[in-house]
């Protein structure tokens, strides 16, 4: 009896396109993409998903070649786009001359969905490249890593209102470092984002936001309803004198997953969601994954956390274990930051207040030693206030 020879195309196609997903984080992905017509038609819709362009030549020589655009979703752009030049040249005389309506040329990727702008060398990201991504009608993701919407334009011209075209993005991100130099707000960051989150077509379709706490267009989020947005995250120090965060964050009935990294700021203090006598009703009911950092213990939010809560993390932003650094200490010191760490006790008298979660799992707890019986009344109690619990993490710092 003969016994057919077993090949990788006897598998099924979604067990070969299983097998392409795990091999290519591993780059292992372009060496089997070389072995045959067939597994290279098979690859290259996962091998050329996410591709990068290099703004500075932005020419047809360094551009995605034609034939793979059917399979790009994701484009990365980085570097000083073309028509952002320095005073004194000009675009017209740049060798090779850039690729002529970008922007029509991005119409042609059938499957392209989201573009993420980094390394802008310093130049910030201008409304030109904006308006450029942005005229796109089918993007639905929009991520700016390390940048700042702080483009020279605005201080060598009188620069108005934006008034590019928003399509219904689904994902907005701006990611900046945490220890950044004052000013942490920046006026271009202000002004694009409070036109972004302003835009009809955004509220209405927005499911992931995430961006620094110092430029959140706080005036936009509170006037506006956001039935669609289902993970918010915000990371930094909140402007003085923001009102308390239901008042502004309560128009999302359908957000999941709330991280608040906020930093405690000498002029800013804890992070509250409410106002003292505050009774509730709780604005998030689909609520499954809360993050605060430095909280206020008296802050009435915790006393009417929804039964579907998954996971709790009651933390301080930054760690306090990472202030051991001095680079760290010194970042914290020239912001005025400091750490809102509770004790045990203050802590446990919060969870008390939060009362049974039937179906927490996760659980994280930042606290500050206190006299030990405090403490084993505080991990006596977790397993009584949370049966459900399968994961817990303590970071116990001395004082």
């Amino acid at each position: 009896m003969r016994v057919p020879s077993l090949t990788i195309f006897g598998l099924d196609v979604d067990v070969v396109l299983e097998i392409m997903e795990w091999l290519r984080p591993r780059h292992n992905l372009r060496s089997l993409s070389c072995t045959c017509k067939s597994i290279r038609s098979l690859c290259l819709p996962i091998l050329f998903r996410a591709c990068h362009v290099d703004t500075d030549y932005l020419t047809w020589d360094h551009f995605v070649p034609r034939h793979l655009w059917p399979h790009v979703q994701h484009l990365s752009f980085y570097g000083r786009w073309r028509d952002i030049v320095r005073e004194g040249t000009s675009r017209d005389n740049m060798d090779p001359p850039p690729i002529p309506r970008f922007s029509e040329i991005l119409s042609q990727f059938p499957n392209l969905s989201g573009m993420t702008i980094r390394h802008c060398l310093g130049f910030g990201v201008s409304e030109f490249a904006l308006a450029t991504l942005l005229s796109y009608p089918a993007l639905r993701e929009l991520c700016v890593i390390d940048q700042t919407f702080e483009h020279a334009d605005i201080y060598r011209n009188a620069v108005g209102p934006p008034t590019f075209p928003v399509p219904p993005l689904r994902v907005l991100r701006q990611q900046l470092g945490d220890y950044r130099m004052h000013p942490r707000a920046k006026r271009g960051d202000l002004r694009v984002l409070a036109y972004l989150a302003g835009q009809r077509s955004v509220q209405g379709s927005l499911e992931i936001l995430e961006l620094p706490s110092e430029v959140a267009p706080y005036a936009e989020l509170g006037g506006a309803e956001w039935p669609r947005l289902r993970r918010l995250e915000l990371t930094g120090e909140l402007p003085a004198g923001t009102p308390p965060l239901v008042q502004i964050l309560g128009r999302m009935p359908a957000l999941e997953v709330l991280d608040l990294k906020i930093a405690c700021g000498q002029s800013t203090g804890r992070t509250v969601f409410c106002a003292p006598g505050w009774s509730g009703p709780f604005p998030w009911p689909n609520l499954q994954r809360l993050t605060v950092s430095n909280i206020d213990p008296n802050d009435p939010l915790y006393s009417h956390l929804p039964v579907g809560l998954r996971r709790l993390s009651i933390r301080c932003w930054p760690r306090r274990h990472q202030f051991l650094f001095r680079h760290e200490l010194n970042a914290m010191a020239e912001r005025r930051w400091f750490t809102g760490i509770l004790k045990s006790t203050a802590m446990r008298q919060l969870l008390s207040r939060c009362g049974n979660l039937p179906n927490l799992e996760e659980l994280e707890l930042e606290v500050e030693e206190d006299d030990p019986e405090s403490d084993n009344e505080l991990f006596c109690l977790i397993p009584i206030l949370f049966p459900k619990l399968s994961s817990i993490t303590v970071f116990r710092c001395r004082n």
